[in-house]
């Protein structure tokens, strides 16, 4: 990073400047935990992948491909649908 800021700085441009500390001070001054909460839907998107992920195991380890495949298609069209 440091050669392209240095490149910048030849050709007259600006660099921008960060302050990384802002971040974590904030968190210190408001006692914030680090994680994210979780939430149901967090949940049910963990539980549906994990679902669908161990189906389409189960039935790739089986040599049914195709049925693995329709397991794919059919999770990829109701989380793009939403």
């Amino acid at each position: 990073m440091d050669l392209i800021w240095m490149l910048f700085r030849k050709f007259s441009l600006t660099t921008p400047q960060y302050r990384t500390d802002e971040k974590q001070l904030e968190r210190q001054r408001n006692n914030l935990v680090s994680y994210p909460p979780i939430t149901g839907y967090r949940l049910l998107t963990s539980a549906s992948v994990t679902f669908f992920g161990l189906t389409k195991a189960y039935l790739s380890y089986h040599g049914l491909s195709g049925e693995a495949n329709t397991v794919d298609w059919i999770l990829g069209v109701v989380l793009a649908s939403r």
